[in-house]
């Protein structure tokens, strides 16, 4: 009974960390599209 509480409580964090990772991991992806946009509409001016 005690190994299937801390499993339970585990996967709950388990849970927790996996959002935040895809949560940084899409903010990551956003961040480099928008620099990639602002270089190439830099590189255009010129």
């Amino acid at each position: 009974m005690g190994g299937l509480i801390v499993a339970m409580i585990l996967q709950i964090f388990y849970n927790y960390i996996i959002a935040k990772i895809d949560a940084l991991s899409i903010d990551m992806e956003d961040s480099s599209i928008r620099f990639v946009d602002t270089m190439v509409k830099y590189n255009n001016k010129k």
